[in-house]
């Protein structure tokens, strides 16, 4: 500073020279002794001298009395204070924030530490897991296949216990009728009756059996009482297979049911009970046995209900042709056909009041009744368009449709089954007054072979024009009592060179 304001003031020629000097001379007076004027000329000093306070009045034209007032310290030493505790103020702030950001990120640091220390564990922990649960799994299938192969074993003792007990029972019928007849042919029995050779006494055995096939179970009964022979053919299992009981319907008990199907059930596959309005629980759940049976007629079994039909789904598994005409089953019987009948072909539900849409769509959930071909649904005049879509979505396989006496159907109806029902074949609407000419549009879309309707007013000749052109290979036309059809259609189906059935009857026009 002094040799700065030195230069500044004198300016020498040679600055360099001249700041030699001086530092010499600084050197020699000492620290000390230094002023800043030191190095200026006494000519060039300020003719001021050094502010003391006997002349602060001089600089601020005040008095002595007015200088140094209490107030004016007052405030000196306020705005003194205020700038200082100002700056601290200020650095302290800055401080806390400068601690308050180190301990922000030595926490972040530490939840980065904490999860990154947990994420280890639980790595160690889900391996550890995941080793047990391997050699878990492996038990478990080493026990499964265990049980599987004992269940196994257990399962095929029974049955080759049970079997031989039917055989050992069998040989037994079978010895003791044997040693009937012989006895008989030895002259061991004395019979009063008198004997009387008939010319059916000639024919084989395999002939009686072809013609006892066509006896009912009546008269099978009558033929085994005719001679041991004729009993021992009544007792072959070819003459079981196909049973009717509709044929002494007003007869037919619980006990005789359950008595024959417990006896055949091994070789039942058709069992036809349409109006054996007597039967009951013990009759269905002899049903059930029956695992081979494929064909069940239960037409017009007025004992028949939702519970009857599960004791049959448990054990009929089989089925091919089901027949529910006129029972009294709901929507839980359609829910059980499809979840227990995955083979079913053919169903009648014909004139069942008691089943709605809703149990339609039954049909086609789960497993579903998809392999249907043959759907009758005649008198079912509580199915609306809903119904009809529901049956469309689940079973569009069906080839014969059969709804008879149904004065509900309407045109909408068979659009809505027709949109996915693409393979129908045959139709059959006896007794459908509401159906046009637009069914048979929907219609032309399926490659009919069979149509059958009767006692319409609405059909036109136009029907004719859509089957002969759409419908090549028709065989069968039924439209009898149908006002509208003239002539002219019976002309347009003339290109028809398939038709072996044609029936216009009462079409006077």
């Amino acid at each position: 500073q002094v040799l700065l304001c030195g230069v500044i003031v004198i300016r020498p020629e040679d600055p360099l020279t001249f700041l030699e000097e001086k530092l010499r001379e600084i050197m020699e007076k000492g620290l000390d002794a230094v002023l800043w004027c030191m190095c200026i000329d006494l000519s060039l000093h300020p003719k001021l001298k050094r502010i003391s306070e006997t002349y602060l009045n001089t600089v601020f034209g005040l008095d002595g009395e007015q200088l140094m007032t209490e107030e004016l310290c007052a405030k000196a030493w306020d705005f003194y204070s205020r700038n200082l505790m100002k700056l601290y103020f200020g650095g302290w702030i800055k401080y806390n924030l400068l601690r308050k950001n180190k301990r922000k990120k030595a926490k972040q640091k530490m939840a980065l530490a904490v999860v990154h220390y947990n994420v280890q564990i639980l790595r160690v922990i889900i391996q550890k897991w995941s080793t047990w649960v391997q050699i878990h799994k492996e038990k478990m299938t080493l026990a499964a296949k265990r049980l599987q192969q004992i269940f196994n074993k257990i399962y095929l003792n029974a049955v080759v216990k049970a079997w031989y007990a039917e055989a050992h029972s069998s040989l037994k019928t079978k010895a003791y009728f044997e040693t009937l007849a012989k006895e008989s042919q030895n002259g061991c029995f004395e019979s009063n009756y008198l004997t009387v050779k008939h010319k059916t006494s000639n024919l084989p055995e395999e002939a009686l059996l072809q013609i006892f096939r066509y006896v009912n179970l009546v008269d099978l009964a009558r033929c085994a009482q005719v001679s041991q022979t004729w009993m021992l053919l009544t007792q072959n299992s070819s003459l079981w297979s196909d049973i009717n009981f509709s044929s002494a319907k007003h007869k037919v008990q619980d006990q005789i049911v359950v008595n024959i199907l417990q006896k055949w059930r091994p070789y039942v596959l058709r069992l036809n009970l349409q109006g054996c309005y007597s039967l009951h629980w013990p009759s269905f759940k002899s049903i059930s046995e029956c695992k081979n049976l494929q064909d069940l007629n239960l037409s017009e079994c007025q004992g028949l209900n939702d519970e009857s039909m599960r004791l049959i789904s448990e054990g009929c598994r089989a089925l091919l042709y089901l027949n529910l005409s006129y029972t009294d089953i709901t929507n839980g019987t359609l829910r059980l056909l499809s979840s227990s009948f995955p083979n079913l072909q053919y169903l009648s539900l014909a004139h069942c009041r008691k089943f709605t849409d809703k149990g339609l769509l039954y049909l086609g959930s789960g497993k579903g009744c998809h392999k249907l071909i043959y759907l009758d649904l005649s008198g079912c005049v509580q199915i609306s368009v809903d119904g009809f879509r529901n049956i469309a979505n689940g079973c569009s396989r069906i080839q014969d449709l059969l709804i008879n006496k149904m004065p509900t159907l309407t045109d909408r109806c068979i659009q809505a089954l027709v949109e996915k029902c693409q393979q129908i074949m045959s139709v059959v609407f006896l007794d459908s007054p509401h159906l046009s000419d637009t069914t048979f549009k929907a219609l032309a879309e399926c490659k009919l072979v069979k149509v059958s309707i009767e006692g319409n007013n609405q059909i036109t000749d136009l029907s004719f024009k859509l089957l002969s052109k759409c419908c090549p290979y028709i065989r069968h036309i039924h439209m009898a009592d149908c006002q509208k059809i003239t002539d002219a259609g019976l002309k347009m189906i003339s290109p028809l060179k398939h038709i072996l059935i044609l029936n216009v009857a009462d079409c006077i026009r």
